[in-house]
């Protein structure tokens, strides 16, 4: 029940935020929504566990519910939209089975589609950190005080790396930010694994790196917004958030299968190669030349 209830903030917030802001200001608005929710996440492990040993889980869990009420009641009073055009706009647009195939009948929606199913293989908090977690404890066999900093420096790319990453996609386009990024993080995941323990290149390897591998997904998103309108929009975010999540699961096994058989290095060449693919996909969307940054992309 509880995820059900925290699950439209993707999508629904993505679409909310496509119809507010103006395509050259997009992807810094999307990218600025997915940077707050990375304070969050590096946030609560921390505060979580003091208010765990504080007041206990059960009225920790309560007060972190007190937030998103707080939030939700101000998106009602404050957010303003024409419910009653929008949903002429919905009937007028046909029905969601007609809507979805609009959607995967769209070839440059396909391709950011895939490209996010790809570059699932080296997402950040969900697949990048844990395992490089694992890989620095283990058999780099780096002391935990000397990997929490490693970590944070890390995380802290994920905070500062979207709204630069946003930034730059309004300024100079969405696929050639996402290129270069998909690029460097290929490039940075292997230059982390040519690293290995040594502490003078890791140090100022990790912030850069995380700078760039928490930064496609919010562009990806823009670069979505950007090739839909209105409720096909809407139902894109739907199907590229169900994807993204569920595809999350499936390459956790993956490269966990990687790095048990062939070791960790295998499993983040596998992660570079996401990038990559990915790469390719976006690099084969068409320049839009109404679009941000298109007369410099």
């Amino acid at each position: 029940m509880a995820r059900i209830g925290s699950s439209p903030q993707h999508p629904i917030g993505n679409a909310l935020l496509s119809d507010i802001y103006p395509p050259e200001r997009r992807g810094f608005a999307i990218s600025a929504h997915i940077s707050g929710g990375n304070v969050g996440t590096v946030l609560v492990s921390f505060v979580g566990l003091a208010l765990i040993g504080a007041v206990g889980w059960q009225a920790t869990l309560a007060l972190f519910g007190v937030p998103a009420l707080v939030t939700g009641t101000l998106i009602l009073w404050r957010v303003r939209e024409d419910a009653v055009a929008y949903r002429a706009r919905v009937r007028d647009a046909g029905s969601v089975r007609v809507q979805l195939g609009s959607v995967l009948g769209h070839r440059d929606l396909r391709l950011i589609l895939g490209a996010s199913l790809i570059a699932a293989g080296g997402r950040g908090l969900d697949i990048v950190a844990p395992f490089m977690l694992l890989y620095l404890r283990g058999p780099l066999g780096i002391s935990e005080g000397t990997t929490a900093l490693l970590y944070a420096l890390l995380l802290v790319g994920a905070v500062v790396g979207p709204l630069l990453a946003g930034w730059l996609s309004d300024r100079f386009g969405r696929r050639r930010t996402l290129v270069v990024y998909y690029l460097l993080s290929a490039a940075g995941i292997l230059a982390f694994l040519a690293a290995g323990s040594n502490l003078v290149l890791l140090v100022p390897l990790l912030l850069p790196f995380g700078t760039a591998v928490f930064s496609e997904s919010p562009v990806l998103q823009a670069f979505l917004a950007d090739r839909a309108t209105g409720p096909t929009r809407d139902v894109a975010f739907s199907v590229y958030f169900t994807f993204a999540f569920g595809i999350g699961a499936f390459w956790a096994l993956v490269v966990g299968n990687v790095a048990g058989t062939w070791g960790y290095p295998a499993a983040f060449v596998v992660m570079a190669a996401s990038y990559l693919g990915a790469a390719l996909l976006v690099g084969l969307v068409q320049v839009d030349r109404n679009a941000p940054g298109a007369t410099t992309a």
